[in-house]
């Protein structure tokens, strides 16, 4: 579709800068955003989205027409307010009043009207749509589970994996920012409890299939490791967007600091190891309350800096027999409800349950990773993924490894298969 098919200067360029940068298949799409809309308003909104979108160059002409048109709103809204307020019959306060009245009408303006009347209806679905194009979905590079993901680590949004201890939650995230970064994606990594140099170890053997515990043993280091190791510390320097926060006094607000500092190199996503290491939660004697105010203090940022903050969470140790309860360790949501918020915020919740860890029958070569909640897709169901626990490598379980573990988890528990079982849900004896 030509430019000229856009109703203004302001539409043409916004069109420019879409097909100068990003591949779509369905531009028209987008034109007929603007042509049909007939609302500068669709227009500003759309170049703000592009705006947020890596790589996307929006002209510098472009960039000062949305700012001038955004502060003339307010002197507009000040104006309607003065002019409204100052009439022979009204006091200071009715000027104040008004004043107020209209300033949470821009806001309420910016953040889309609360009731959507009939004639806009198909305009802000039309935006809602070029949102969704240009943001795409970020997945997690193992297809199994990407499968089960509709949007996957999306920015503006907040996550949790969860699980109880020592089942692999790092070495999950390990292989997430390994898969993540090799997309050219760009990653926070925020680690309070382990420190700098034993992450880049874990995230070394990952990348390279060598046995963790060789890196602290300088005498198993060959001529031949040492090549591999300098290699793959050169590989991620030069070819990652990838920042590491090992701070153990870590606050949020230092987090926030460093989002805001690295957004414009390209961060898309921030994971947090482990969120409850954070300085503001050790503060006030109500941590639920303190846990869900950051929360949403944490949902905040990821919509104002377009980026995905992930917080890996451990769920409490059960007490008793482990053998005895076994069927009663595989997490649920439930496990999360009176923890301070986690459900009610966040966006996407995955649950990793390590079935060998409390049931010896079962090899202990994979992980299970349930979608327990998202937003915009199913939730409670699962697929099983590979691990090699010497590496700590991550893979999709191949069919007939997957049918094997779920004949053997059939035969344990009385099930036909660990993707058909219903999720565990208390005390029912299906539950793992």
């Amino acid at each position: 579709m030509p430019e000229e098919a856009f109703t203004d200067k302001l539409c043409r360029l916004a069109y420019q800068a879409i097909k100068n940068t990003i591949d779509l298949s369905d531009t028209a799409l987008l034109a007929e955003i603007n042509t049909r809309s007939g609302d500068p308003e669709a227009s500003m909104k759309l170049v703000e989205v592009l705006n947020t979108v890596e790589n996307v160059n929006i002209p510098s002409e472009l960039v000062r027409v949305v700012e001038t048109y955004n502060k003339r709103r307010i002197i507009i809204h000040h104006d309607v307010g003065l002019q409204g307020a100052l009439k022979p019959d009204h006091t200071v306060t009715d000027l104040l009043e008004n004043g107020i009245a209209e300033l949470i009408h821009i806001g309420e303006t910016d953040q889309g009207d609360k009731i959507v009347v009939p004639n806009n209806i198909e305009k802000i679905r039309k935006i809602g749509m070029a949102e969704r194009l240009i943001r795409g979905r970020v997945l997690t590079g193992f297809n199994g589970l990407d499968a089960l993901l509709t949007e996957g680590f999306v920015p503006g949004d907040i996550s949790v994996i969860s699980a109880r201890p020592n089942i692999g939650k790092s070495a999950f995230k390990q292989n997430l920012i390994i898969n993540l970064c090799e997309q050219g994606r760009g990653i926070l990594n925020v680690v309070p409890e382990v420190g700098f140099q034993k992450e880049q170890d874990k995230l070394d053997a990952i990348r390279l299939g060598e046995i963790i515990t060789t890196f602290y043993n300088p005498d198993l280091w060959t001529d031949d490791f040492k090549e591999k190791w300098q290699a793959s510390v050169k590989y991620i320097s030069k070819n990652w967007k990838y920042w590491c926060q090992p701070d153990p006094g870590i606050s949020f607000a230092r987090t926030e600091y460093d989002i805001k500092r690295f957004v414009d190199e390209g961060l898309n996503i921030v994971f947090v190891d482990l969120f409850d290491r954070y300085k503001e939660l050790s503060e006030g004697d109500n941590m639920p309350v303190n846990i869900k105010r950051l929360l949403n203090r944490q949902k905040g940022i990821a919509i104002r800096y377009n980026v995905h903050i992930c917080n890996i969470v451990q769920i409490r140790r059960m007490e008793g027999n482990p053998l005895a309860k076994a069927r009663k360790f595989r997490p649920t949501l439930e496990d999360l409800k009176d923890a301070g918020g986690y459900e009610e915020v966040s966006d996407l919740i995955l649950l990793l349950y390590r079935p060998a860890k409390y049931l010896p029958e079962i090899m202990d070569d994979h992980i299970i990773v349930i979608v327990a909640k998202q937003k915009t897709g199913i939730s409670d169901v699962d697929v099983a993924l590979s691990v090699d626990w010497e590496t700590l490598t991550m893979e999709d379980m191949d069919e007939y490894t997957l049918h094997e573990y779920s004949k053997s988890g059939s035969e344990l528990n009385g099930e036909v298969s660990t993707r058909e079982v219903e999720p565990a849900s208390g005390d029912s004896e299906s539950d793992w």
